[in-house]
């Protein structure tokens, strides 16, 4: 999946059910008061405080520049969780780092 400059890819208020892995570009992510929170590019993720904790988004998400990468849904998180010890080890500091 690609989205173009300016694009949003999390929308504040949605519900979370899935978490973006940014292969390529960059995207900001913006509280209510279109405040940056985080500039975040290549290997990172965002989405994430959602699908740990299954509520409301919190922050909008748009590409700052043409942002490629994919969406995990959180049954496709789950598995990874089960497949991949690791990987909760890294999820959730990175949940508890950025949480607000």
């Amino acid at each position: 999946m690609v989205e173009g400059e300016g694009e949003t890819l999390i929308k504040r208020g949605d519900s979370s059910f899935q978490l973006f892995a940014i292969e390529d570009g960059a995207v900001e992510v913006c509280s209510s008061k279109e405040e940056t929170l985080a500039t975040l590019g290549v290997g990172q993720v965002v989405g994430e405080i959602g699908v740990a904790k299954h509520g409301l988004r919190k922050a909008s998400v748009e590409a700052t520049q043409a942002a490629g990468g994919f969406f995990l849904t959180n049954s496709q998180v789950q598995m990874v969780r089960r497949e991949a010890p690791g990987f909760e080890q890294k999820l959730q500091p990175l949940v508890e780092q950025r949480g607000f």
